[in-house]
């Protein structure tokens, strides 16, 4: 049956370039970090349609909602859109170019109101009809920017809206599509919420011991592209062949994430408590518990530039209990280890 209905689209602008010139993985992770962003700020009881890609499709059925609301609805969902990415900026360990361009990306708004027709396929509702093609379609428009809101009349007339001081700057226009005729909208920018949108509280950098059980290794490889393997906890088994299995979050990887390795059938939790990264110097710590054991410990990498080419990588040992365990648990560790920096070694000189 078909039913009045506004939908809303939250659009991530810059995603296509973002994929295409960055890391496929990060920048998937991304992406779905800053979509649930978004929907947690559903304070209007929008429904899920569907995800498409870089956008939601969102719809809340009966009368239009209130001009004022819907507009606040609006600027939250990009107040959390960008204070995740900033929380991501601030956190991240990762240097590869999803990462650090995370700041690129933006985000508008279409919202129409109309007939949709409700689908139902076993557990999944999706929304049909002229209306929501209308709506995608003025996702292609001539405003000359990637941040806004876009608001058809038939959701609401800009005169409707309070004036409040600092209130949005609302400008009307119109767009010709091929089988639907002239379209009117009204948009305004959303640039001046996104200067008022503060920093999060920066992360304390704490001085942490790295212990004096290490073991070292000179890699012929550039000093960045050792330490994006060492972060890499996908890719960690590759290298540390005692990790059977390492169970972790799906985003990228950042000081405060949590993550869970099977290791010589023991399980150790390790949190990344800080990474410091210079022109010629690394630092990468990892805190831990052998759950098995209720012993807890610290994982250190050190990583200097020796040359353009040619890195030293040494890792280092701290037990956090005392008395420490027995000297040969110890041992075994740096061993394991130490085969491990061989076999990152051999990883990052193959290219």
């Amino acid at each position: 049956m078909a039913e009045s209905a506004t939908i809303l689209i939250p659009d991530i602008s810059g995603y296509t370039e973002f994929l295409t010139k960055t890391e496929l993985v990060h920048s998937s992770h991304i992406i779905n970090e800053l979509l649930e962003a978004i929907l947690a700020a559903n304070d209007n009881d929008f429904v899920l349609s569907e995800v498409e890609g870089d956008a939601l499709l969102l719809y809340r059925k009966g009368t239009p909602i209130e001009a004022d609301a819907l507009v606040r609805q609006c600027v939250g969902m990009f107040e959390s859109f960008h204070k995740q990415i900033k929380i991501i900026e601030r956190d991240s360990l990762c240097q590869c170019g999803a990462c650090k361009t995370a700041s690129n990306l933006s985000l508008k708004f279409i919202a129409h109101h109309g007939t949709v027709q409700e689908i139902k396929v076993m557990q999944f509702t999706k929304c049909s009809g002229l209306d929501m093609v209308v709506a995608h379609r003025l996702l292609k428009n001539r405003i000359p920017s990637d941040e806004y809101i876009l608001v058809t009349p038939s959701c609401f007339e800009v005169a409707s809206l309070e004036q409040a001081p600092g209130a949005l700057a609302w400008e009307r226009s119109s767009e010709e599509y091929p089988a639907i005729g002239t379209v009117q909208y009204q948009h305004a920018p959303l640039a001046g919420v996104r200067k008022t949108i503060p920093d999060p509280a920066p992360r304390p950098s704490p001085v942490i011991e790295t212990g004096r059980h290490s073991v070292a290794v000179e890699i012929d490889a550039p000093m960045l592209p050792v330490y994006q393997l060492v972060i890499d906890l996908d890719q960690r088994p590759r290298w540390l062949s005692a990790v059977e299995r390492v169970d972790r979050p799906a985003t990228t990887e950042r000081i405060g994430l949590r993550h869970t390795c099977i290791f010589h059938g023991l399980t150790v939790e390790w949190r990344s408590v800080k990474s410091e990264i210079g022109d010629d110097e690394i630092t990468y710590v990892e805190d831990g518990r052998i759950i098995d054991k209720d012993l807890p410990a610290r994982a250190s990498f050190v990583l200097k530039r020796l040359g353009e080419r040619k890195t030293s990588l040494q890792f280092s040992a701290k037990w956090l209990s005392d008395p420490e365990p027995p000297r040969e648990m110890t041992n075994a560790v740096l061993a394991d280890y130490k085969l491990g920096l061989e076999a990152i070694k051999t990883l990052c000189e193959a290219g």
